[in-house]
């Protein structure tokens, strides 16, 4: 009895230290959902935030995919992606120190994390939606209650619903 009360207190041990989040600091915000992290060890990691897509900010295939889709020009899509940095650094202008949980690697090479402020219950993943700044990323699975935030922050025009909803309808498809 003592031996499988030992086994199962150790493999609780190990899996909360394996999903425990790894404490960083954000170096820099490139946009509203790629940042770079500095973490305990002292390494430099780029973030891919995942779950969400905030509009791109420098010009890229991507920029000229969604201005087409949307029918919009370059500029009115680069817009909305500055704002959405802009965003990212005001939410974490006070809170560099952060929480990451990761998610193994993306198609660039980048680490897929969502990233907490310290002590916060709910992600910036989660809050960059809710405020209207980003999209659900729906090309992968995602938790449903994004759904939600994504919709009350359109009914409410909320963030870039107010500035450019005509966009951000088209990109949030």
């Amino acid at each position: 009895m003592k031996k499988i009360l030992f086994i199962f207190l150790l493999n609780l041990f190990l899996l909360t230290n394996v999903f425990a989040g790894e404490l960083a600091r954000i170096e820099k915000i490139s946009d509203g959902d790629t940042f770079i992290v500095r973490n305990e060890k002292n390494q430099k990691i780029k973030l891919r935030l995942i779950w969400i897509d905030t509009p791109e900010k420098f010009s890229s295939k991507k920029l000229e995919k969604d201005a087409w889709m949307c029918g919009v020009g370059k500029n009115r899509m680069i817009r909305l992606g500055k704002m959405a940095t802009s965003y990212a650094k005001k939410y974490f202008e006070n809170s560099k120190n952060v929480e990451v949980d990761y998610y193994g690697k993306g198609y660039y090479g980048r680490s897929l994390a969502v990233v907490y402020r310290r002590g916060a219950t709910q992600p910036y993943n989660f809050d960059v939606i809710a405020d209207g700044y980003a999209c659900v990323y729906r090309k992968a699975r995602y938790p449903q209650v994004l759904d939600e935030l994504l919709e009350k922050a359109k009914k409410e025009r909320r963030g870039l619903w107010s500035v450019d909803y005509e966009v951000m309808n088209c990109l949030c498809r």
